[in-house]
């Protein structure tokens, strides 16, 4: 039995600390009314696993409440007995709700920035101190590669004419170290069949 669920009011605001205090997980959570039977029923069988297993559980869990969804990291852990029977838990839960939207706004960003880049019928190649780490189909066509696997790793001075790889190196020596180059040059590649 929880003696005290601190900060049970973030999930339900009308609550009182006399509403908390000496109640159980299970009637807290069976009074709010945006708790399903399927959600109480997912984290039973989380206590039920910390104390069978008498170790500790951890997951990230979603509770949906009329104020919208509160990601929480809960951590639950068996108290045992010296005689080795457990039938109570610590509980804690810390809202991870700020570090989880950012992560969702980040993974959305992601997901706009690769369909832009690979859906652009301008071949762009990424590279990091002169190697690719990623390019686009386009650029892939126009070098005559059939995926980026064929490419990463690689260095960019391949797709560049023996002519022109002095001028490319000097430029991506200064850009490492710092430098200014130009944001815009021309050069001549070098197709992967020459």
């Amino acid at each position: 039995n929880q003696s005290y669920l601190n900060g049970m009011r973030r999930f339900n605001p009308d609550l009182t600390e006399r509403d908390v205090i000496g109640r159980n997980r299970a009637e807290l959570q069976r009074g709010a009314a945006y708790v399903s039977q399927q959600e109480l029923e997912a984290r039973d069988r989380l206590f039920w696993q910390a104390i069978d297993s008498r170790a500790p559980v951890r997951i990230e869990d979603v509770i949906s409440s009329p104020q919208g969804n509160i990601y929480i990291d809960v951590l639950i852990v068996p108290i045992v007995e010296p005689d080795g029977s457990c039938d109570h838990v610590f509980w804690s839960a810390r809202d991870i709700t700020a570090r989880k939207q950012a992560q969702l706004a980040l993974q959305e960003s992601e997901l706009k920035f690769r369909s832009i880049f690979d859906q652009s019928v301008d071949a762009i190649g990424v590279s990091k101190t002169g190697v690719h780490v990623m390019a686009n189909p386009a650029y892939l066509r126009m070098f005559g590669y059939e995926s980026a696997d064929q490419l990463v790793g690689t260095s960019i001075l391949e797709l560049i004419a023996p002519s022109h790889r002095p001028q490319i190196l000097d430029y991506i020596r200064r850009r490492a170290a710092g430098e200014s180059i130009p944001s815009r040059y021309e050069s001549r590649g070098l197709r992967r069949d020459g």
